[in-house]
């Protein structure tokens, strides 16, 4: 739930980003419900799993190669870590 407070921001700076903040924020609570209701859960398992890894592979790719048109580069210095 903590990304769907971030989407607003994330729209302001790049749409794609606050895009995808948006979609992960919408389908994950999706996910939740449907693992707890249904009596066969495969396919809530399964979209959990890959909007999971989506999102796991874009923080890779947006802190290595840079998304398109994002505001980090590898060149640039890294953000500071958020607890230290």
């Amino acid at each position: 739930m903590l990304h769907a407070l971030l989407v607003p921001d994330h729209l302001e700076e790049k749409l794609c980003i606050g895009l995808a903040f948006a979609v992960g924020s919408a389908v994950m609570p999706a996910v939740a419900v449907a693992l707890v209701v249904l009596t066969r859960p495969l396919v809530a398992w399964l979209t959990g799993a890959l909007v999971s890894l989506g999102v796991i592979v874009g923080f890779l790719l947006s802190r290595t190669v840079s998304l398109p048109d994002g505001s980090f580069s590898p060149s640039s210095p890294s953000p500071p870590p958020a607890c230290g």
